[in-house]
């Protein structure tokens, strides 16, 4: 069981809804066109671009979403899937990736096409293989798998996005690679978790080969944790959002016949 522990005021979830609401302190003229371009053209020729870059180039995405126009034709989600690759490139990029796919289908298709979700699930399931293994940077590890799997529900909150997504052959990775770590620290880790349970959620509505991996590999070993953890001990509105996501995928597998029946 968790360790109880008091909690003596009430707090708002540190983390919106998604994070492409989360504010940038660097401020750039969004509508000097050839400012922007410059701007995109160094951070595609950049080996590494900077975290100030990356945090001038979301300011201009969010200012005005023409620049995407220009960065896309700049092979944009290219430059992104080659800095997946990299272990040293600052996590601002999670959040550029979404304000560059979001509401997009043709950045999105780009998206795909260069390979890049498939390129970032393997960076976070080789830093899950690494903790399991010395259990080191164990903040670091739950902070980049809150970020990526907000990338991915971006990816699932999007048409042309669940269209590609669906048939992918490593969903079932979601499960795999980071269900233990998720529920062996559900409450230090509650917004790594939430973000998790949400795209669990998205990926059991999108995909019946995902549904029924989970139903038949992780169902058991995933509700009555989830009963005595976090439905019966947490009280405070902290866990609110994480039991929402939950509600929701417990929504979408009672259609099953015989998950009805188990629960009864």
């Amino acid at each position: 069981d968790i360790p109880e522990k008091e909690e003596k005021e009430e707090e708002q979830e540190r983390k919106p809804e998604s994070k492409d609401q989360t504010t940038t302190t660097v401020e750039v003229n969004a509508n000097d066109t050839k400012l922007c371009k410059s701007l995109l053209e160094e951070f595609i020729q950049q080996e590494n671009p900077s975290k100030e870059l990356m945090e001038k180039i979301v300011s201009i995405f969010k200012k005005n979403s023409d620049n995407k126009i220009f960065a896309n034709e700049l092979n944009f989600a290219k430059k992104l899937n080659t800095l997946f690759k990299r272990n040293d490139v600052d996590r601002v990029v999670y959040l550029l990736t979404i304000l560059f796919i979001q509401d997009n289908p043709v950045y999105m298709d780009q998206f795909f096409k260069h390979s890049a979700p498939s390129s970032l699930l393997k960076r976070l399931t080789e830093k899950a293989e690494n903790f399991q293994k010395n259990g080191e940077n164990k903040a670091e590890f739950f902070q980049d798998m809150e970020e990526i799997f907000e990338v991915f529900l971006n990816i699932t909150e999007n048409e042309k996005g669940r269209i590609l997504l669906k048939d992918q052959t490593y969903l079932t990775e979601f499960l795999d690679s980071f269900f233990n770590a998720i529920m062996s620290n559900l409450r230090e880790e509650k917004e790594a978790a939430t973000s998790y349970f949400g795209l669990i959620t998205n990926l059991s509505v999108i995909s019946a080969k995902f549904t029924q991996y989970l139903k038949t590999n992780y169902l058991d070993k995933m509700m009555e944790p989830l009963v005595e953890k976090v439905f019966k001990k947490q009280k405070t509105s902290k866990y609110n959002r994480m039991k929402e996501n939950l509600y929701g995928l417990l929504a979408n597998l009672l259609r099953d016949d015989q998950i009805r029946v188990k629960f009864l």
